[in-house]
């Protein structure tokens, strides 16, 4: 955080040092590191929720394959692993604020909704447009990442 922004600690901590351009040097600093700390977050969430939309759209696909004493029970635990997902995407949105994951949130209700009338096309496009939402605000927050040069 001090090197890219050229503050040394003690410039921070000195009492009664609190110069107008000190000021504006700490206030940067401070933006730089909330921004980057605020890409990691969204990087991080993201890459979650796309590996959990990626697994649950695998099993959209198996329940077509599945004989009908079984597909009760499929999609049931289908059903119940899109709403965990949903849950995910909600705390995702409270931590980040990011619009991208609220969108998930209803994306993914919608697949809930689908798979339960055993429509597995729609399920899996439904499924599909989340994890475009949720990649859309992991190669915002990997950008940011790049220019402050930590990736």
């Amino acid at each position: 955080m001090y090197r890219s922004c050229s503050l040394l600690p003690t410039e921070v901590i000195t009492p009664y040092i609190y110069s107008l351009p000190l000021l504006r040097k700490i206030h940067y600093c401070w933006g730089m590191y909330m921004e980057v700390r605020t890409a990691i977050l969204n990087y991080q969430l993201s890459e979650k929720l796309k590996s959990e939309l990626i697994i649950s759209s695998n099993l959209v696909s198996e329940l077509t394959i599945m004989s009908n004493n079984e597909l009760d029970g499929g999609i049931k635990i289908v059903s119940l692993l899109l709403e965990a997902i949903s849950t995910e995407a909600r705390i995702a949105y409270k931590i980040s604020m990011s619009k991208d994951f609220l969108d998930s949130d209803e994306i993914i209700s919608k697949a809930v909704e689908t798979v339960k009338i055993y429509d597995y096309e729609g399920t899996n496009k439904y499924v599909a447009e989340a994890i475009s939402y949720v990649t859309n605000t992991a190669s915002k927050a990997l950008q940011t990442l790049i220019e402050n040069r930590l990736v």
